[in-house]
């Protein structure tokens, strides 16, 4: 079956929502940045879009797994020096209902473009009563969904796409006319290990649509979350707490072939699924490691977003006035390393975070081409060394670090074969040396990926992704930085039972300082409201310099349960 880029996502949203959790592309040298003490999302409105819990140190965020949007500069926040993330997902957990992506998230549009795109806009009719209506994703007004529809960029929330986008934008829930409401409790405990539950956690998560006056849609998306005494978190602050977590709460109004969106929105550039090659706006929730679904780790920021529907591509264009942080995990918690201690002083300075950017993209029968540039702020801190104290501590400025980035993506579809690629410079990163001294230099990020269909109505699959990060420039101060960090992804899915059951398997294998990651992801859907999953997780890690060495031991097994009313 001949797949267009759009379609490769109905197809098989799962396996790419699931690649950037495990990623481990960006290795930096184990010196680079300590772990700094347990972030909220940046002050003010940080890069935490999700909102929940602080994520795991700023490397960790680039070498684990592509949960940190920042390609992986040595310097930025706390945990460089015990790890760094790797690549960030082209692709998240949105809910099905969600435009998710606002600027960046939208599938091509097919020729002739303009003219359709102008009649999806301004000609919709409201949603069906008792329907949710899908959002489209670049600036389309939302559009009645069945209950056995997937999206057409397959960011379903996380109750079909964990069903290889076979499950569909939901029917809304009786109690409220375009609401849905979805219950889960998630329980995970270490393999092999006696110290009992790591996750103890139940969560309601409420989402709202409303199309009115013909022009305009309102999006609401809120987790309320409950972490009980035995979970991890729950023990870091010392008793059960709960938290909420605004996903999307956005108006968006539509004209002709216009759209303009306010409001918290998640925002996702890119096309690769390994790294976080130009999807470095969004930041992440890098609290629990890879272990954290992806849609609970992209973490949502106020921002103004325009699409503009035109017959040379479409153009989009996003405004944020104060960029939020990674989150990393709290003190107490399981996965916190505290990188400084008692050890430094640790000053904070603050700037103008405002971040804009704009992407052009055109489709070509079943190719589709991109090319973005953007003024950001690095989803990570940047340490300083300004002196010694009389007390003998570390003088450190915990400081932004801004950086241009330019890029290019594309899609091409052959048959049964998807191959789409992503080049970004980003100008300049900041690295920490050993010696707490901080460089900049540029970056390039490449990766290349080729995706297989075997069959099964596009459920069967095999696919392989090289990802490469290079520093210019790079000289020996940088050590054990290396001047290139390269990664290969393996991947499979398939579905079974007429779909009801689902399978994902990942490997990561990190060139620098090598190391492995495997994981396997089980989904059964006894119906159409109730879904059990079962993740397993393995990290094999012997050399002392790799920042996932610290977290060798955490090889996890997860359970969730889900019902939607």
């Amino acid at each position: 079956m001949r797949r267009s880029p759009s379609h490769r996502r109905v197809a098989r949203p799962t396996l790419r929502a699931l690649l950037p959790l495990l990623i481990g592309a960006g290795l930096s040298a184990p010196l680079a940045a300590a772990p700094a003490p347990a972030a909220s999302p940046r002050p003010a409105s940080g890069e935490a879009r999700d909102g929940s819990a602080a994520a795991a140190v700023e490397p960790m965020a680039d070498s684990i797994v592509g949960l940190s949007d920042n390609g992986g500069a040595a310097a930025s926040t706390p945990a460089t020096a015990a790890s760094t993330a790797a690549s960030a997902a082209a692709d998240t957990d949105a809910p099905a209902i969600d435009s998710i992506g606002g600027i960046g998230d939208s599938a091509p549009s097919e020729e002739p473009g303009a003219t359709q795109a102008a009649d999806d806009i301004a000609g919709l009719s409201a949603p069906a009563e008792g329907e949710l209506a899908a959002s489209a994703p670049g600036a389309q007004l939302p559009q009645p969904v069945r209950a056995d529809a997937s999206r057409a960029d397959g960011d379903d929330s996380e109750f079909g796409e964990r069903h290889g986008g076979t499950e569909a934008a939901l029917a809304s829930a009786t109690w409220l006319p375009g609401g849905r409401l979805t219950f889960k409790h998630e329980l995970a405990a270490r393999i092999r290990d006696t110290d009992g539950l790591v996750n103890n956690r139940t969560s309601f998560r409420i989402e709202y649509e409303k199309y009115f006056w013909d022009k305009f849609y309102l999006h609401l998306d809120l987790i309320e979350t409950a972490f009980w005494g035995r979970d991890h978190r729950a023990r870091g602050r010392g008793g059960s707490f709960t938290e909420s977590t605004l996903r999307d709460a956005y108006l968006q109004f539509s004209s002709g072939n216009t759209s303009v969106k306010l409001g918290n929105q998640i925002l996702i550039w890119g096309e690769s699924d390994a790294g976080a090659i130009t999807d470095v706006i969004a930041p992440r929730n890098l609290s629990e490691l890879f272990f954290i679904s992806l849609e609970e780790s992209r973490i949502s920021q106020f921002m103004l977003t325009v699409d503009q529907f035109t017959r040379i591509g479409d153009f989009s264009a996003f405004y944020i006035p104060d960029a939020q942080y990674n989150e990393y995990p709290e003190p107490g918690t399981a996965y916190f390393l505290d990188g400084f201690g008692a050890a430094a002083r640790i000053e904070r300075r603050d700037f103008d975070r405002a971040e804009y950017g704009l992407r052009w993209k055109k489709t070509f029968g079943g190719s589709d081409v991109g090319l973005m540039a953007a003024r950001l702020v690095d989803n990570d801190y940047v340490y300083r060394l300004r002196g010694v104290d009389p007390d003998g501590r570390l003088h450190l400025l915990r400081d932004d670090q801004r950086f241009d980035m330019i890029g290019a993506t594309f899609n091409h579809v052959a048959g049964p074969l998807l191959l789409s690629g992503e080049i970004a410079r980003k100008s300049p990163r900041a690295f920490l040396t050993p010696q707490l001294q901080t460089l900049e230099k540029d970056e390039v990020d490449t990766s290349l990926r080729v995706e297989y269909s075997l069959g099964n109505g596009g459920n069967h699959s095999v696919s392989l992704e090289a990802v490469n990060k290079r520093i210019l420039d790079w000289d020996r101060r940088l050590a054990p930085t290396p001047r290139d960090n390269n990664s290969l992804v393996l991947g499979w899915s398939n579905a079974f039972l007429n779909e009801t059951l689902t399978a994902n398997w990942l490997t990561v294998y990190n060139q620098t300082y090598t190391s492995y990651q495997h994981s396997l992801f089980l989904t059964y859907k006894l119906n159409g409201r109730v879904s059990l999953s079962l993740d397993t997780f393995y990290l094999s890690v012997r050399d002392r310099r790799n920042e996932l060495y610290p977290y060798r031991g955490q090889n996890n097994a997860v359970f969730r349960f889900l019902y939607q009313f």
